[in-house]
């Protein structure tokens, strides 16, 4: 008999999770930072649309993809529909 079978449950209902294998990171915990970083960005908008902008010249962004979920998100992270790094080429 499949889990959760027998307590009300269908047997995927007790599984659900807003993570997947496409949003999920993986993260070496030998090499953590021991404290937050600083980095310059500027928030544009118009027409109904806003992005964060980052000046990569000057810093070094590690993890972008992990930067622009937390960062877009309008609920934990100052929120827009995007994130655009301005890399040298």
């Amino acid at each position: 008999m499949p889990y959760g079978h027998g307590y009300g449950q269908r047997p995927l209902d007790c599984l659900k999770s807003r993570y997947s294998e496409g949003s999920t990171e993986l993260v070496d915990i030998n090499h953590l930072r021991s404290q937050k970083e600083t980095l310059e960005f500027v928030k544009m908008q118009g027409c109904r649309n806003d992005y964060i902008y980052f000046n990569c010249f000057h810093q070094t962004i590690s993890n972008p993809a992990g930067l622009s979920v937390e960062l877009a998100d309008r609920h934990i992270g100052i929120g827009g529909d995007g994130v655009v790094l301005d890399l040298p080429v």
